[in-house]
Formats: C-alpha cells, structure tokens, sequence
C-alpha cells in the first residue's frame, strides 16, 4: 500500500510540475499579447471553471439529437413549405454529362494539399494523404470523372461525423441551446 501511495504522490508531483512548466512556457511566449495573458490569468484563478461540466452519455446524445431535430423542424415549417425527403436509394440519372473540362493530375494534387486539417473519419491520417498524393491523385481523379459521366457520388463520401460544441467555453454545458453542430467530413471528399 505504501507503495501505491508513493506512486501516486509522485505523479501528482509531476502533474503540478507539468503544469507549471506550461504556464511558464505560455507566459513566456505571450507577454506581448495582452488577451492571452488575461486568459491565463482567468485560467489560474478559476481552476474548476469547467465543475459544471456534463458527462457524455447515451441520454445526453438522445437530447441533442431530439432538441436539434426539433430546431430543424421548426425552421422547415418557418419557411411555409415541406422538402421530399432525402432517399439512400441509388437512381438512374436523367441526362449524362459527357462534355467537361477534365482536371489534370496537378490541379487534382493542389487541391488535395490546399486541405490542411483532416477528420477524426479519415481512413488516414492527413499528413500521410498528402505525402501520397503521386499515388492518390490519379485514383481520385478516376473517381471524379466517373462520378461526373454517371452522375453520382461515392455513397461512402455522402456521411459526415457531426458533434455538438459548446458555442463558448464559459456557456452552461447543461443548456442544449447553448451548443451549436460542427460537421465533419473525411478529407478526401472534400478534395
């Protein structure tokens, strides 16, 4: 027991000792910057400002989903006329587009290297998407003109991650009015 009970002051020991060498580290590199030192001056004085937090849970998510449906119901019948509903199920295209400009392999990789934040939905991580963009572009371009000759897109390409964040960091965490929906999509569909 006594030994848990070291191992235990040490690491509180070092987690003080990481965080004050962070603090330092900030103030350091902000003394010309007078908003951030007044954030971490707010931070140092109130260091519980995030005790009302909630815990992620099953109930909560059932909430969100729940108030933001309703959100986007009430703005549907806001604007006085009803959208068909979306359907999964592939269609056959009326026309077919057979005259384009085709994209050439450097503007494909420009593109793919203009992206400079992946999503936690990525097959793979963003700095490796990018480094393989020999070997990507000529793929995607593939896909591209395919899916302009049939008019359609990747069904895998068509879902996004969606998360409700706080619209700011000292908002009551337990009001749902208080978040907003942040979309996040796989980087390679927004290429």
């Amino acid at each position: 027991m006594s030994a848990l009970k070291d191992a235990t002051r040490e690491h509180h020991q070092l987690i003080r000792a990481t965080k004050r060498t962070s603090f330092t580290d900030r103030l350091d590199k902000n003394t010309h910057n007078s908003k951030e030192l007044f954030n971490i001056v707010k931070e140092l004085s109130n260091p519980n400002a995030n005790s009302n937090a909630i815990t992620p849970s099953q109930d909560l998510c059932n909430s969100l989903v729940t108030f933001f449906h309703c959100k986007i119901t009430d703005l549907h019948d806001n604007f006085g006329h009803q959208t068909q509903p979306t359907t999964t199920e592939p269609t056959t295209p009326a026309i077919t587009l057979n005259a384009w400009t085709h994209i050439s392999t450097e503007e494909t990789k420009a593109t793919m290297n203009s992206i400079h934040s992946g999503a936690p939905s990525d097959p793979c991580p963003h700095f490796i998407f990018n480094k393989a963009d020999n070997i990507i572009a000529p793929h995607l371009q593939t896909i591209i003109h395919s899916s302009f000759a049939s008019a359609t897109f990747p069904e895998s390409w068509k879902h996004a991650e969606v998360n409700a964040l706080l619209k700011k960091p000292t908002a009551d965490p337990r009001d749902l009015k208080n978040y907003r929906l942040s979309r996040s999509s796989p980087s390679l569909p927004k290429s």
